[in-house]
């Protein structure tokens, strides 16, 4: 982080909790993410602790991420403890898994496995895709956009060949 001043600090617990509050405020967003991570957290428990930090201090659907597929589990119990039951969750789910794909048309079967654990944890997933013109797609707004859309649409076909029910978005940014 950079302070006021635009000198680099560790990210807090209190920075998460004042990123959270601000998206808590704003009537308009729906789905929080997390802005900054707890860097006093140990790296291996940081995802587990976010996403029970924020499963209790907002009530907005929240974007989670972790790096680990041991960390589904304890994030899916969580997921369904804040919702009040497993039953609860499904029919209401306040915690959303994001997969992440590499431009270009790279899904690596790290966040593959992560992925699939969540569909079959029934805990719906967002796939993100970034291509950058020039880069890492085509220049041009048509290939990046069917850049994209082939990144994005081979783990949603992959989502709901293992679960009829899966329930899956998809981001091109």
């Amino acid at each position: 982080l950079l302070d006021l001043d635009g000198v680099k600090r560790t990210a807090t617990r209190d920075d998460v909790l004042c990123a959270i509050n601000m998206v808590n405020r704003l009537d308009q967003i729906d789905l929080s993410g997390l802005p900054v991570s707890d860097q006093t957290v140990p790296a291996i428990r940081r995802p587990v602790v976010m996403v029970a930090t924020l499963a209790t201090w907002t009530r907005k659907i929240g974007g989670i991420e972790t790096f680990r597929v041991e960390d589904v589990a304890p994030i899916t119990e969580i997921a369904e403890v804040a919702a009040g039951s497993a039953e609860e969750f499904r029919r209401n789910p306040r915690l959303v898994g994001y997969a992440e794909v590499r431009s270009p048309l790279c899904f690596d079967r790290n966040m593959v496995d992560i992925f699939m654990e969540y569909v079959k944890r029934g805990v719906p997933q967002t796939v993100d895709s970034m291509p950058c013109g020039g880069t890492t797609a085509p220049v041009t707004a048509a290939g990046i956009l069917a850049l994209g859309t082939a990144e994005t649409l081979a783990p949603v076909v992959l989502a709901y060949a293992m679960r009829d029910d899966a329930v899956v978005g998809v981001d091109i940014t």
